[in-house]
């Protein structure tokens, strides 16, 4: 009879973990759901007026004192961000050390992660940049 019982729990135990893998593949994520949709960066509980917008295979938004765009290759919950150029405006040495540091944590693959209204970018180093959706933008 302990037997059975023991079988049975962990026959329900398999089937509800069975099931969250379910669930967790369908909130993955489906970057078309995003697509168009402009981020913006939080800091320190603020936002930022740094940007990001995924469209395609295009990445694009505004880096604090310019705009810049690249592309970007999805791989499986992974994006891969190539090489990003931009605008050639100026700013102070603050500014453009700013956005030079957020242009370089930009770059390379990360693990992406979208829930509700944030869209958070992963590196390898675990370093995370989250971003969040703003209504009405």
């Amino acid at each position: 009879m302990i037997k059975k019982s023991i079988y049975l729990f962990l026959l329900v135990v398999f089937f509800m973990g069975c099931s969250a893998l379910k669930n967790n593949k369908k909130d993955l994520i489906n970057l078309q759901e995003i697509y168009g949709k402009t981020f913006y960066l939080e800091k320190n509980n603020s936002l930022e007026n740094m940007t990001i917008t995924l469209d395609g295979d295009r990445i694009y938004g505004f880096s604090g004192v310019n705009r810049y765009f690249g592309s970007f290759e999805e791989k499986g919950n992974k994006i891969i961000i190539g090489s990003l150029a931009s605008t050639r405006m100026g700013g102070s040495p603050e500014e453009m050390n700013r956005e030079r540091e957020f242009l370089q944590n930009l770059e390379g693959e990360k693990i992406i992660v979208v829930i509700n209204n944030q869209l958070q970018l992963i590196g390898d180093n675990n370093k995370v940049m989250k971003f969040i959706l703003k209504e009405g933008k």
